[in-house]
């Protein structure tokens, strides 16, 4: 006795090679087409977040592709820093009130205002440009246009958490320094530096901190933490980025 090829074998046996190739190939090709339909899906989810600024156009008048613009470009900072669920659709955000000015020179046209965004407890510093005379493209995409992102002065802030307009923290903290504080009980200096090529951490930025204690172990502290508190004011800590510091006697 020995067992007969089933009706499949036998179709297997006389299907030709090319057939056989076919025939493997279509699970793979499927496999791949529910791959592709779910990235492709969680990127559109992804698309589907908007930044809107809702009084632009009290304060502006430059064509809607241009805010358009500049609500794409806050969203990639925010998207930087901030995890943003794919059901977030509309992020609200507003000109905040006295912030804006405004001037055109050249048929130039230089905005400088404030975005708060309430929901995510940030502010932006934004400045943008753009010709009078240069249309939009058959793209829709503006022409002659740059806008730039940075972090309000420490001021400025209305909320408890730090601005992050970099992917580097210290990059935020870049526009206070250099800084030198001479009305103090410990004088001291703060600037960014970076890593020699000597070092593990080389090409890495770090807070460099002279406090001019003067080998005085006692005012090196108090130097340490007048300087954590004039960090704490700016809404960082000072874990958030390497410091090193030194000490020195004179300021010359």
């Amino acid at each position: 006795m020995y067992n007969q090829p089933s009706t499949l074998q036998n179709l297997w046996q006389n299907t030709s090679l090319l057939q056989k190739i076919i025939i493997l190939i279509i699970p793979f090709i499927i496999v791949m087409i529910i791959v592709v339909t779910i990235i492709s899906f969680i990127f559109n989810q992804k698309d589907n977040n908007i930044i809107q600024i809702a009084n632009f156009s009290e304060y502006s008048t430059a064509p809607t592709e241009y805010k358009k613009s500049i609500e794409n470009d806050l969203l990639s900072t925010l998207r930087n820093n901030n995890t943003i669920s794919l059901d977030t659709t509309d992020i609200p955000a507003t000109i905040r009130q006295d912030s804006y000015s405004e001037s055109t020179y050249d048929n130039v046209t230089t905005a400088d205002f404030i975005v708060d965004i309430p929901s995510y407890e940030q502010s932006y510093h934004i400045e943008f440009s753009y010709s009078q005379t240069q249309k939009v493209s058959q793209s829709n995409e503006p022409n002659d246009y740059t806008v730039n992102i940075t972090c309000p002065s420490y001021t400025e802030l209305i909320y408890n958490k730090p601005c992050l307009a970099s992917t580097n923290i210290i990059d935020d903290l870049a526009i206070y320094l250099p800084y030198s504080n001479s009305n103090t009980t410990v004088p001291y200096t703060l600037k960014i530096a970076t890593y020699n090529s000597g070092s593990s951490y080389a090409g890495q930025k770090y807070l460099s901190a002279i406090i001019y204690s003067c080998n005085n172990e006692q005012l090196l502290q108090k130097g340490k933490e007048e300087i954590a508190d004039w960090i704490t004011i700016r809404k960082y800590n000072i874990s958030d980025f390497p410091i090193e510091y030194t000490q020195a006697c004179s300021q010359e």
